[in-house]
């Protein structure tokens, strides 16, 4: 199934929606292209209560970033990146739920098959925990 939590909310991963891959670049760089959904399921049982934290949300919550360039490695082992703060201004990458939330301190580990991502997210001028994990 896979975790999303947002501080201490598990969102599960759904991975019908949910991808990462490496590509290569026309210019021959190796590009990181991560997107992780919520489960929909998990979500409306975290917001089935009105007194829910995350009672003003509309859908579950969906991280992403798109065309990172990487440095190249054997295939199968693990990628260990950390985002520098000025990669917000110059990447596409953030938390969406409602909006488009920054992240930082962003440390992701990546292979062939698992994902893991941790870092923080600020939702409407809270900074809040944020930790993902997904075996494909």
């Amino acid at each position: 199934m896979g975790d999303f939590f947002i501080g201490e909310t598990n969102f599960g991963v759904e991975p019908k929606q949910s991808r990462f891959d490496l590509k290569k670049a026309s210019d021959g760089r190796l590009l990181l292209t991560i997107e992780v959904h919520g489960k929909e399921k998990l979500y409306k049982e975290v917001t089935a209560d009105e007194n829910s934290e995350w009672s003003w949300t509309l859908y579950p919550p969906y991280f992403y970033l798109r065309d990172y360039p990487v440095a190249e490695q054997t295939k199968g082992t693990e990628r260990q990146l950390r985002l520098k703060p000025e990669d917000a201004d110059n990447f596409d990458v953030a938390l969406y739920l409602m909006e488009h939330n920054n992240v930082e301190g962003v440390t992701i580990k990546v292979n062939d098959h698992r994902i893991e991502i941790s870092g923080h997210v600020d939702l409407m001028g809270e900074p809040r925990e944020l930790r993902i994990s997904w075996d494909k």
